[in-house]
């Protein structure tokens, strides 16, 4: 069981990256909600995933430009890590 589900995250993280690297500057809207579909998924699976939480963080600031969501993922980020220097700096801490 353990096996199929790294498989299936691995499957989620590939997708997540790949609706990303359209080679387009900007992303579709549907790009974007296929990402995101696809970060949120893995952290269904394992909600400890950095990964797919720094993406849906770099999603929501830089796509979507809603901070406060951005926020929110990164306070998660901060929660599973708070000696990680990268969130502490951004959260100002």
């Amino acid at each position: 069981m353990h096996i199929i589900m790294d498989n299936r995250i691995k499957e989620l993280i590939s997708k997540g990256f790949e609706a990303l690297d359209d080679g387009e500057i900007s992303y579709s809207p549907k790009d974007v909600d296929t990402a995101i579909k696809a970060f949120q998924e893995v952290l269904t699976l394992d909600p400890c995933h950095e990964v797919a939480w720094y993406q849906l963080y770099s999603i929501y600031l830089s796509e979507k430009k809603d901070m406060q969501t951005a926020r929110h993922v990164l306070e998660n980020v901060y929660a599973l890590n708070p000696k990680d220097f990268k969130v502490l700096s951004i959260l100002g801490g």
